[in-house]
């Protein structure tokens, strides 16, 4: 948004409220679901495809496409919002009572090391796609310096042509990130797949059956 489509901070920011906010509505909507039916892997898979089906769209928006990006990113929202419900209880719907605690923490600290790798990574590929496309006048600069003269408005010296070059290479290059996100989430996708389709415990255990 700061690089490509040249809004300022407060407005960038401004944008991002659907992915803010769709986050806890996916969250409660999954919940919701999850104590109704007794079921998670049902909405694990789901939340998968519609990350995937996301990035894949928002590789090919035009970032100016301002209703679109907003769509797209309420879409992305509820989809993380119903992973982390689901995915922390299936985590601890699979292993024995004793061991929740535990299994809780472990999920904490992978997703927390998963986010850490995952944006060190993206945020690498992202910086050398830059620096590696970028045209002649600005082959000097690494790609830090290539994504802090986009954002503020720098290169004063620089003439229109090669300038909008330089944006269209920054397009490129975000496009290469969400593909690879997508990718990602087609990963997830295919291991979560493999989930055995189990009821929530409390729904399966003697205590709570209803004599018929």
């Amino acid at each position: 948004m700061q690089m490509v489509a040249g809004a300022g901070p407060r407005e960038a920011a401004l944008k991002l409220i659907p992915l803010t906010l769709g986050g806890p509505v996916g969250a409660f909507l999954g919940g919701k679901f999850t104590v109704r039916t007794g079921k998670y892997k049902p909405l694990i898979v789901s939340s998968n495809i519609i990350m995937c089906l996301a990035m894949l769209a928002f590789a090919f928006t035009d970032p100016q496409a301002r209703l679109q990006s907003m769509l797209l990113l309420t879409v992305a929202g509820l989809g993380l919002g119903i992973q982390f419900p689901t995915t922390m209880v299936g985590t601890q719907n699979a292993v024995p009572r004793q061991d929740i605690g535990v299994a809780t923490a472990t999920m904490s600290f992978v997703r927390s090391f998963g986010a850490a790798i995952g944006v060190a990574v993206l945020t690498s590929i992202l910086l050398a796609s830059l620096r590696g496309n970028a045209p002649l006048l600005a082959a000097s600069l690494s790609g830090a310096e290539i994504m802090r003269g986009l954002i503020d408005g720098g290169f004063p010296g620089m003439d229109p042509a090669t300038r909008l070059q330089l944006t269209s290479e920054a397009l490129s290059a975000f496009r290469r990130i969400f593909l690879i996100s997508a990718g990602l989430a087609l990963l997830s996708l295919a291991i979560s797949s493999m989930l055995r389709n189990e009821t929530l415990r409390d729904r399966t255990s003697p205590e709570n059956k209803t004599p018929t």
